[in-house]
């Protein structure tokens, strides 16, 4: 398909980026209406693109930055705003890349009777005592890592040597997972709130001042998204959290919290207008509308990153960016596919928006680490044909047909029987040589075996070497859905010919669609080096599943 309204723009193929999708952010560093790229990647270094070159790069403190984004917090002239780095156990707060603040997110406390195991540990020493007492609170409590982790060991000594450890510290560590921010007022350079989702399914509402939690709310999962639609402190406000159990909680202050149910596990969540768009592990994206699920799409590839397609100058234009694992970015309003962006590789994160001057820039990172930038062209229209339906109604451009095609045209009407008769004749030919070349090979006994159908095991062997000692590769694939175990081996050979070193008898794992590997040496002991044939069989207990025949090259002397 056509590329569609997407000009090409700048790229930097050695950049060398690796980052989460939440990521990238289009940022007015510096306050002067342009929009810069600013990208935190997972070795702890915090970019900052303007035009194609690096402007500035600094360092985050810890490495794994796992999300990014930017807030405003006062009022100044130019506004300039803070960037927020979420790694760890911290927030990063950057005001023109310069290091401003850390805000350290709390330790969550055990629950009470995990507690009080710890605490007459502390007292007693007991192991056995601990152990058994976190056995029986695991069937009705979720427990901290701590517990979990001495739970992990069987060995008595080794259980003591973690539990003394763990036990300096009752409460757990936590880290962040996701951020986005809660506005003051609907306007650009309001003043905003961080809101901090958790590993230990925590969503914190800090202070403007990005150093006091000013509400806290625990969930029953782990969040992965926060999408923020309007103040908490009104009725109709709300914070829409995407959970890594497959879930999106609603939650605010005058709303009772309510759920909704995905048809599968997520990937990742965006928020365009009143609509949230989710992208699930079935190749699906959803589209809901408060609780509603308004539609879905459905794709053939797997679902890596989605992006909202918005325009400052052009409230009424938006639109979907999806990006699949067969190096594509499909381009949707509503239901209706626009465009398809053909790329080099898989897409790992996108950002579309103010790019300079750009008003729709479209910046693309993919897995090489490599950024490639597409434009919007300005004459873009919300209200344009679907370009599916445009290439439909375009007719093919058929080449002119040559006097030598004319005449085989008239030759195939003068003589159609003749020609079908000979078509199949020779069709007959062939399947007759294939039923007698089948049956010849079902008479073999030595290639009979290899012919199991039945069979769900793909076995082949090559040969390596020159003598007198050769390599035997062998490969073995379970092409079936279910666990083969102990599959036994055995080789015929003759004696006087080849000698096996080190053989291998016996397969105790063949897990389904994975290649099983395995190699053995033969020596050939014969005076003059001849050739033999070495017959490999695959069976259980006496019924033999698959079998391969191993034609032997010719031998050097020693």
């Amino acid at each position: 398909m056509k590329q569609g309204p997407w000009l090409n723009g700048w790229n930097d193929l050695v950049a060398n980026l690796d980052i989460f999708s939440t990521c990238m952010r289009l940022i007015d560093v510096q306050g002067t209406g342009q929009n810069n790229l600013v990208v935190a990647d997972k070795d702890g270094r915090l970019i900052c693109y303007k035009d194609t070159q690096i402007a500035w790069e600094t360092r985050v403190p810890t490495s794994s930055s796992v999300c990014l984004t930017y807030f405003y917090s006062e009022a100044t002239n130019p506004p300039q705003p803070y960037i927020a780095v979420g790694s760890q156990n911290c927030v990063y707060i950057y005001k023109v890349f310069k290091a401003y603040y850390k805000f350290e997110i709390p330790n969550v406390p055990m629950y009470k009777s995990e507690e009080d195991a710890w605490l007459t540990y502390q007292k007693d020493g007991d192991i056995q005592l601990l152990v058994i007492t976190l056995q029986k609170l695991s069937k009705t409590l979720s427990l901290s890592y701590k517990s979990q982790e001495v739970l992990g060991y069987e060995k008595p000594e080794k259980q003591k040597e973690i539990a003394d450890v763990n036990k300096l510290e009752l409460s757990q560590e936590d880290s962040v997972t996701c951020l986005d921010i809660l506005k003051k007022q609907d306007d650009d350079y309001s003043p905003a709130q961080l809101v901090i989702g958790t590993e230990l399914k925590m969503i914190y509402i800090i202070d403007q001042d990005v150093k006091v939690v000013q509400k806290q709310y625990l969930l029953l999962g782990t969040p992965t998204s926060i999408c923020v639609f309007q103040e908490i402190t009104e009725t109709s406000g709300k914070i829409a959290v995407l959970v890594r159990q497959g879930q999106i909680y609603f939650i605010g202050n005058e709303i009772e919290p309510y759920k909704v149910d995905l048809s599968s596990k997520p990937i990742m969540m965006i928020k365009q207008s009143k609509y949230l768009f989710t992208a699930t592990m079935d190749k699906q994206v959803q589209c809901f509308q408060k609780q509603i699920k308004k539609y879905s799409l459905q794709f053939q590839y797997n679902i890596l990153v989605i992006e909202s397609l918005e325009f400052t100058r052009d409230k009424n234009i938006k639109g979907l960016l999806i990006g699949l694992d067969n190096q594509t970015i499909q381009f949707y309003q509503e239901q209706n596919l626009i465009s398809i962006i053909n790329l080099d590789s898989d897409v790992v994160a996108m950002k579309f928006g103010q790019f300079g001057r750009e008003d729709g820039f479209l910046v693309i990172v993919n897995k090489k680490g490599g950024i490639d930038t597409k434009i919007l062209t300005r004459q873009f229209k919300q209200n344009q044909n679907v370009f599916q339906v445009n290439e439909q109604n375009n007719p093919l451009q058929l080449p002119p047909k040559t006097q030598l095609a004319l005449e085989l045209d008239e030759r195939e009407r003068e003589n159609a029987k003749d020609i079908l008769k000979s078509y199949q004749y020779d069709l007959l030919r062939m399947r007759l040589k294939t039923a007698q070349t089948y049956l010849g090979i079902l008479q073999n006994d030595q290639l009979a075996p290899q012919l199991n159908q039945d069979s769900q095991i793909r076995f082949s062997a090559t040969v390596e070497g020159l003598g007198p000692l050769f390599k035997i590769f062998c490969e073995v694939e379970n092409s079936g859905a279910a666990i083969i175990q102990k599959l036994n081996i055995t080789y015929v050979i003759k004696s006087n010919v080849y000698k096996i070193i080190q053989p291998i008898s016996e397969l105790l794992y063949l897990i389904p669609k994975n290649i099983n590997k395995f190699q053995f040496l033969v020596r050939n002991i014969h005076p003059q080096g001849l050739a033999d044939q070495i017959k490999i069989h695959l069976f259980e207990t006496t019924q033999i599943l698959i079998s391969a025949t191993l034609q032997m090259p010719l031998s050097e002397i020693e």
